[in-house]
């Protein structure tokens, strides 16, 4: 009997210790799965995270830069003059130092009204406009005979136009009214404002808006008699 108890209880305690193999294997398998996977999870979440920060780091980069070439941008105008102004001054250029004076005086103004730089556009616009005022007064002096005076005018009005982009020639200016004149089917000067709202912003910093006015009307005005 004792033998046989022996036997069993050898039986028995092996058969626990196989068990007990089996689980711990079986667990020990569990776990090395489960940690597999989480570092799995983790390598894949720290790719992503790092893709994800490189994207955003990118976008960011991309919208500063962008930002910081619009802010030169807008600031080139200004500095331009200023340069010019400084060498002028040195040169004892008196209607050019005034000229330039007049001109910073103008984007300073423009840009407190707006609260933000003024860009080469806006820039564009405000020379065109000093122009045209020189233009009107030049011609009133003329008229009055006041030579000296209107000479004067046609100065300022030479140095603002060098800072403008390279203009187009009268016929130039007239072969795109005529363009524009065929598109929107205009015969006659009712159609002056649909022209000039197409033609002015296609010849946007290229022609004064006064003389493409000008040579709009005197086509329509053919196209009336006809």
């Amino acid at each position: 009997t004792s033998g046989k108890e022996r036997g069993e209880s050898a039986c028995t305690s092996g058969k626990e210790r196989g068990k007990s193999a089996c689980t711990s294997g079986k667990e020990r398998g569990e776990s090395a799965c489960t940690s597999g996977k989480e570092r799995g999870e983790s390598v894949c979440t720290s790719g992503k995270e790092r893709g994800e920060s490189a994207c955003t780091s990118g976008k960011e980069r991309g919208e500063s830069a962008c930002t910081s070439g619009k802010e030169r941008g807008k600031s080139m105008i200004k500095d331009a003059i200023r340069k010019d102004l400084t060498q002028a001054m040195k040169n004892k250029e008196t209607l050019k130092v005034s000229t330039l004076r007049m001109m910073l005086a103008e984007i300073v103004t423009k840009e407190k009204e707006k609260g933000d730089p003024v860009d080469g556009e806006v820039a564009v616009k405000i020379f065109y406009t000093m122009i045209k005022k020189r233009e009107e007064s030049a011609r009133l002096y003329e008229e009055a005979e006041r030579d000296d005076s209107a000479q004067k005018e046609r100065g300022e009005i030479d140095v603002i136009k060098g800072y403008l982009p390279p203009q187009l020639g009268e016929d130039e200016i007239r072969e795109e009214a005529k363009k524009v004149i065929a598109e929107v089917g205009a015969h006659d000067l009712k159609g002056l404002g649909k022209v000039m709202g197409i033609l002015s912003k296609k010849l946007s910093g290229k022609a004064s808006g006064g003389e493409t006015s000008r040579i709009v009307k005197e086509e329509l005005e053919k196209l009336q008699q006809e």
